[in-house]
């Protein structure tokens, strides 16, 4: 099975202590999963990056990442993060529910069969406000799709004592959460279709 992971800088790896302790591919070798990660720094559902997020002159944003990942044709595909989007958000909430939508509705179109998963944002402070609506904007949207919607936030996965250094990124124990998280829903969803008989 393959899964392509579309994120920012959390999905990317940053904070990690190496490639294989980031969350994404935690989750994929507890999955046996080929991982393909196109995460890119300071990206988001609207957000695009540069140098200083993602390392490259221009990082696009998750809606723009769609055709390449639907050209490598994976079995899964997990959207995570939004969390570069929060200010958006409060500008304008319709817009950034439609973007998100998007991004759903064109990978489901794409990838008709792919078991899609929707990670929500994540913090390490307060839930509340900009974090509790972008959260609810990615559940409207996978589950438009028939996608898996897993909540970082419901309860919060991560907390001040697993950031790193910078203050903004995860260390091992944060990314170890996420991944637990994801995993947990993905059996979840695994044990639901086992008792439908799918």
């Amino acid at each position: 099975m393959t899964a392509a992971f579309i994120g920012d800088s959390y999905s990317q790896g940053n904070g990690a202590s190496s490639e294989s302790l980031r969350w994404t591919s935690l989750l994929s070798a507890r999955e046996q999963w080929k991982e393909m990660n196109f995460a890119r720094g300071g990206s988001g559902y609207i957000s695009t990056s540069g140098v200083t997020g993602c390392g490259l002159a221009y990082c696009p944003s998750y809606l723009e990442m769609v055709p390449e990942v639907i050209a490598s044709r994976p079995d899964i595909v997990v959207v995570a993060g939004g969390q570069n989007d929060f200010d958006d958000l409060e500008m304008d909430r319709y817009a950034e529910g439609s973007r998100i939508a998007a991004v759903y509705r064109a990978l489901r179109d794409g990838l008709p069969d792919a078991l899609i998963v929707a990670v929500g944002p994540s913090t390490p402070g307060l839930v509340a406000g900009a974090v509790v609506e972008l959260d609810s904007e990615v559940q409207d949207a996978a589950g438009a799709v028939n996608g898996i919607h897993v909540s970082l936030s419901e309860p919060n996965a991560i907390s001040r004592a697993s950031l790193g250094p910078d203050g903004v990124h995860v260390d091992d124990s944060g990314h170890a959460a996420i991944a637990a998280r994801v995993a947990a829903a993905v059996e979840r969803e695994r044990a639901s279709m086992r008792d439908l008989g799918g």
